[in-house]
């Protein structure tokens, strides 16, 4: 039904803003089916997954397929949840949709690298999986 991609830097707020969407759309009609891949859906740990560039193309394989997986299901809206910086890694995921005949759009989620330090520290003190200072 619809592909939403989410690109923006680590702890700018993407995974806060798929859940609010989500809810959104939920409150506006329950029996929508609505399916967030990210990372944490998927058990891929941030750390570890965008160590290097060997991981990061595993981790974008793995989430590449999830969606792929997701959006042939009627009726879904499939929200991707991750850093999908890459340009063509977004216009994979477009061809994928467009394959399908769904609507797409790309949302840039942004905030300022202070604030995105300091949501990344936050949650590194809760024990939640972060990125460390040098990635």
């Amino acid at each position: 039904m619809a592909l939403i991609l989410l690109s923006g830097f680590p702890c700018c707020g993407k995974t806060t803003f798929a859940n609010k969407l989500k809810n959104e759309i939920l409150k506006r009609n329950d029996k929508q089916r609505v399916v967030i891949v990210n990372e944490e859906a998927l058990n891929v740990e941030k750390l570890s997954g965008y160590m290097d560039s060997t991981h990061e193309k595993f981790s974008r394989g793995l989430l590449k397929a999830a969606v792929d997986r997701e959006v042939s299901v009627t009726d879904t809206i499939v929200i991707s949840d991750s850093l999908n910086y890459i340009k063509g890694y977004r216009y994979e995921l477009y061809c994928i949709a467009r394959a399908l005949r769904l609507v797409t759009c790309c949302v840039y989620v942004e905030a300022a690298d202070a604030a995105a330090n300091r949501w990344n520290s936050a949650r590194r003190e809760q024990n939640i999986d972060t990125y460390t200072d040098e990635m």
